[in-house]
């Protein structure tokens, strides 16, 4: 059976992955990227919110938002609705806000490549651009993307205040290259196929997860954001850059934090009643796309051990 260990100063973390064509697969191109990229981590919560941020940060995403809505053509939000107030005086309106930003961002991304795209399915919103200036057209609109991620961190809307001490933390590693994000190297993204998805699992013993790379959300953030889960860009994992995520403890960041999961969390029944009121049939995908399970060394697997900057760690696959 294939394993990984986690090789850091303090002692080794062992996973043992799962025996099926999925697991293979990433292992294959986990192991290629290994050759290529290096690869560091990072904590990351759900739901995601930044509550030290400085107002100051806040207002200066407001402002970095609008100009890059600026520097595209057609963009269909008037700027003067991007208010500090229209989005922090009621953080669930101010999320309707940036869910309406992120979807025109995600439909322009999908269609970016027919030179004649557009930025809704909902109504004439076509887009065009000059050749050469559709590296910077790209830019420009990646950094929507960016901007509104950076202000929805700072939002707490009804469903994080409920979770947020009840928060699921993974420790994930991911790769990544010198300047840009890997993601947009040829050959770095797979995508998951119809038949990866029969090794979907939502078994509660699971803590070793693949990575999410994703055009859009999927449903756990889509369910903290209150968005429309009927939407084509909210859906299950549906690719991968060899990124793979451990759930550990909820005390990483809050220390009195109930311990939750990704599998407690989609089988709730707050989340399984948001899935029944938009009709969308509940699927083990939803959760992610499972590696293993750590059999040795989990105690190691904390905020003082993978404290920043980052401590001496190597990862090993063994055949």
């Amino acid at each position: 059976m294939t394993s990984i260990d986690i090789i850091t100063t303090v002692g080794t973390t062992h996973i043992e992955l799962l025996d099926n064509p999925f697991v293979k697969k990433w292992t294959e191109h986990f192991c290629n990227m290994q050759k290529v990229y290096d690869i560091d981590y990072h904590a990351e919560t759900q739901p995601v919110y930044h509550i030290t941020r400085e107002i100051n940060d806040i207002h200066k995403d407001i402002e970095n938002l609008i100009t890059s809505i600026k520097k595209v053509n057609n963009f269909p939000f008037d700027v003067e609705k991007i208010t500090y107030n229209n989005l922090f005086d009621n953080h669930f309106e101010g999320q309707k806000i940036l869910n309406e930003i992120h979807r025109y961002f995600t439909t322009a991304g999908r269609t970016i490549n027919e030179h004649n795209g557009h930025w809704s399915d909902n109504f004439d919103s076509k887009f065009t651009f000059n050749e050469e200036n559709k590296e910077e057209f790209g830019h420009h609109h990646a950094l929507i993307n960016d901007w509104v991620h950076e202000l929805d961190q700072s939002i707490l809307t009804p469903r994080k205040e409920i979770d947020f001490k009840n928060q699921i933390v993974n420790l994930q590693f991911e790769f990544g290259a010198q300047k840009l994000d890997c993601r947009f190297d040829e050959g770095t993204y797979v995508n998951i196929s119809e038949e990866d998805y029969m090794y979907a699992d939502d078994n509660i013993d699971i803590d070793v997860w693949c990575g999410n790379d994703i055009l859009g959300k999927d449903y756990i953030e889509a369910y903290y954001d209150h968005d429309d889960p009927t939407q084509w860009d909210v859906t299950p994992i549906n690719g991968h850059s060899g990124k793979f995520k451990i759930n550990v403890a909820s005390q990483w960041y809050e220390k009195d934090s109930t311990d939750n999961t990704l599998q407690q969390l989609v089988k709730s029944n707050n989340f399984q009643s948001w899935l029944e009121n938009w009709g969308v049939e509940y699927v083990p995908e939803m959760v992610g796309m499972p590696l293993g399970k750590i059999t040795s060394g989990k105690e190691l697997v904390t905020r003082d051990t993978f404290q920043q900057p980052p401590i001496y760690f190597d990862i090993v696959v063994n055949n």
